[in-house]
């Protein structure tokens, strides 16, 4: 016997046979059919937002100026691990789970004018696409001017 269940709601079904053979005898049988489904498990993946950083920084200067999302846009919690490869480029966080921020900060006070490059790369235990890296690039300028916004 196939029982088709794609159009049974999830729970107990009963479900009651009759049967004739060629005899005229009749058979007769009942039971308890139960349905559940079984979710769908998606791998973990990790997901960094943004994938590259270009900033201008004036010389001698401190500051944090973007964030990193790190998420698993599959079924569970990544546990991660960060490392920067630049010593002008450190982060608020070397570890923790998804879903999270890393503040990325940038230390411009030991370079000379000019341009500048680094990486981020995000460790993601278990994550099936572990590392991913974010390419940072400053370009650091000889004076640092700061102009307020001015809006009306």
């Amino acid at each position: 016997i196939n029982i088709e269940c794609s159009d049974l709601s999830e729970g107990e079904h009963s479900i009651t046979l009759l049967a004739e053979d060629s005899d005229g005898q009749i058979g007769l049988a009942s039971f308890i059919l139960d349905v559940s489904r079984l979710p769908i498990v998606l791998p973990m993946n990790l997901d960094v937002s943004p994938d590259t950083a270009h900033l201008i920084v004036g010389q001698g200067v401190f500051f944090s100026p973007l964030n990193i999302a790190v998420r698993n846009v599959g079924d569970g919690t990544i546990s991660w691990s960060a490392v920067s490869t630049q010593g002008w480029l450190s982060l608020s966080a070397m570890n923790g789970f998804t879903p999270s921020n890393i503040g990325i900060r940038i230390n411009s006070s030991d370079l000379p004018p000019g341009t500048y490059s680094g990486s981020i790369e995000i460790f993601g235990n278990d994550a099936l696409n572990s590392p991913q890296s974010i390419d940072v690039t400053i370009i650091v300028l000889e004076y640092s001017i700061f102009l307020p916004l001015i809006s009306r």
